[in-house]
């Protein structure tokens, strides 16, 4: 049966729901509907649950077993890239080591995304779908929790980096991929050795943020429910759906700035480390003014 060749491993709100859509696109590679099968993050005695601030619920694990992992990919034909996308897998202590002995040879794809726009994007998810109250300014100002943590990278991909060689790693940032998507997805399609000439259409940004105008009529657009039926209704219907929903979210307040000289405050060490770690460049995360 065929197995995956490449993953997207995160992070959160760094981009990765465009990536794979921008990814599905490519005739040369093969991801299945399903974003997020979280399967290398799922414990079944639950010993090592992923730290994170976005989970407001019981973290849902759609694929338990390496048989129903598998059955994802049994639609690829010819395609020479495939690769499911879940981000928790960054995070999750447990996933270096359970990815390395199931796909020994597996590409990653990374995507990072400036920590402090990334918890505020969080945030805003969580006053959109889980009715967050709090001022974002009252859990970014108290002392350092896990919380803050969460937001750093340097332990994750030094975790990844003890299982598996540099070259196995396709670094991408979230701010780049917006700007400038057809250079970042050139140089991903080259990392995946398909064609890099392919153009996919990358003028949509997926799953952005926003604050509903109207707390009922998103409740009732996101409802557990009504995301149920959407295989079954006509892509039109869908994308009516899709559009009343975007309609109904108005841009959020740009982040304080003293917000966010807190998360710098928090996480500049994490960052500095994580700069020499991958020999990138990341001092804009470090500043700020923008």
């Amino acid at each position: 049966m065929t197995a995956p060749n490449f993953l997207i491993i995160g992070a959160h709100k760094a981009g990765t729901s465009s990536l794979h859509r921008y990814l599905q696109q490519h005739p040369d590679i093969f991801m299945p509907a399903l974003k997020e099968p979280r399967f290398f993050s799922y414990d079944p005695d639950g010993a090592d649950v992923e730290p994170s601030p976005y989970a407001w619920g019981p973290r849902v694990h759609p694929v338990k077993t390496w048989s129903e992992y598998l059955e994802l990919f049994t639609p690829a034909t010819t395609e020479k890239g495939i690769g499911e996308a879940s981000p928790c897998y960054l995070n999750h202590p447990g996933c270096p080591e359970r990815i390395k002995h199931a796909l020994p040879d597996v590409r990653l794809i990374v995507s990072l995304r400036d920590p402090a726009d990334r918890a505020y994007s969080g945030y805003l998810m969580a006053v959109r779908d889980a009715g967050e109250t709090r001022p974002f300014s009252d859990i970014v100002g108290g002392p350092r929790t896990q919380w803050h943590d969460h937001l750093g990278y340097y332990h994750s991909c030094r975790r990844y980096l003890e299982c598996f060689a540099r070259e196995r790693f396709k670094i991408v940032r979230a701010e780049t991929l917006n700007a400038e998507p057809a250079t970042v997805l050139k140089d991903v399609f080259s990392f995946l050795e398909v064609d890099p000439a392919f153009e996919p259409d990358a003028s949509t940004q997926f799953n952005k943020g926003g604050i509903p105008r109207s707390r009922r009529l998103h409740r009732v657009l996101d409802n557990r429910h009504v995301r149920r039926l959407r295989p079954y209704v006509p892509a039109s219907f869908r994308n009516s759906l899709k559009g009343l929903k975007e309609a109904n979210l108005r841009e959020p307040p740009r982040l304080d700035s003293a917000v966010r000289a807190r998360i710098i405050e928090l996480l500049r060490d994490d960052i500095l480390r994580l700069q020499d770690l991958l020999q990138m460049d990341l001092s804009d995360w470090l500043r700020v003014e923008r």
